[in-house]
């Protein structure tokens, strides 16, 4: 299982998570920035890591979701900060559609 610290950590990655779930042990509250940029994000890398995950953690993000997120925002911004990534992830979380 790939294990993440930190939104930063994650974000590096983003292109080569795969195709599972994106999984941390706590439901982030109202999306807050502060529990997604130190948060620990799991991602498992077989079936039988999936399944883990599913009984003892909460589903985050599908990691094709998350590295559409991330394409789209350097799509239409290619200098995008930190800061410009997370809001982009935290307005899909909020609204279930892309900010450009």
């Amino acid at each position: 299982m790939k294990v993440f610290h930190g939104f930063n950590e994650l974000l590096k990655a983003y292109q080569v998570l795969g195709v599972s779930g994106i999984h941390t042990k706590l439901e982030f509250v109202n999306n807050s920035r502060e529990d997604i940029l130190n948060g620990i994000f799991y991602v498992p890398e077989n079936e039988d890591e999936d399944e883990e995950c599913e009984n003892t953690l909460e589903m985050w993000l599908e990691t094709q979701i998350f590295e559409d997120i991330v394409d789209n925002k350097l799509t239409h911004h290619p200098d995008a900060s930190l800061d410009d990534l997370l809001e982009a992830v935290i307005y899909y979380l909020e609204k279930d559609c892309f900010l450009d």
